[in-house]
């Protein structure tokens, strides 16, 4: 092989490996998953407050709490409706690609019984829109996946939630859902996964 053949065979394999490396980084560094979507809360007659959290978003969500207050034990004069209020705009990125495989999203829901008379409460979260996001990701086309878990107060730790399931809450005391998000795949980019009809009930325990 001529010294010219030599130096261009020389040019060419460095080319590629030039450009294999800008498609590894562009594969690499393109994940951007985000999710947009909204919670609404009902409550019957109760005396409730609702708190929110969320960590491992791009920026910063700040959640007004939600207070809801009913009628005391027999007090007739006081008429009540079912009260409803919305957290909306819930749209989140993830704060990086690594963090979003490792950590992911972590959305929290505080609930606590301020009843004032030992009335207990039962909370029912149906988060039947947000785990059909996970449903949908194990054939990969959300690229997400998705677990929910809660925390009663005689509970130790986080443990299995069960859709769509009422949970009681005695008066003074919380209970927390915790629902987490996290990136299957760092070299895919999925965007705009929605729920819509996500939502909490409370009402009280006969």
């Amino acid at each position: 092989m001529t010294l010219k053949a030599k130096l261009f065979s020389t040019i060419a394999a460095f080319c590629l490996v030039a450009v294999l490396m800008v498609v590894g980084v562009f594969a690499a560094s393109s994940v951007k998953v985000n999710m947009n979507g909204q919670i609404s809360f009902t409550a019957n007659d109760v005396n409730a407050t609702i708190n929110g959290a969320v960590t491992g978003i791009s920026g910063t969500h700040t959640f007004n709490p939600i207070v809801f207050t009913g009628s005391e034990v027999g007090d007739e004069a006081t008429p009540y409706e079912p009260t409803e209020a919305t957290w909306t705009n819930l749209n989140w990125s993830f704060a990086d690609k690594t963090s979003g495989k490792t950590t992911g999203i972590v959305f929290t829901i505080t609930v606590t019984n301020t009843n004032k008379d030992n009335r207990a409460i039962k909370s029912t979260f149906d988060a039947t829109d947000i785990l059909a996001l996970n449903r949908v990701a194990t054939t990969n086309e959300t690229n997400l996946s998705v677990e929910i878990k809660q925390k009663g107060a005689d509970d130790e730790g986080f443990v299995a939630f069960t859709d769509d399931t009422a949970v009681q809450i005695d008066a003074g005391e919380t209970l927390q859902y915790q629902i987490t998000f996290k990136i299957l795949d760092t070299n895919l980019s999925v965007s705009n996964q929605v729920w819509d009809s996500a939502s909490i009930t409370l009402t009280n325990v006969a």
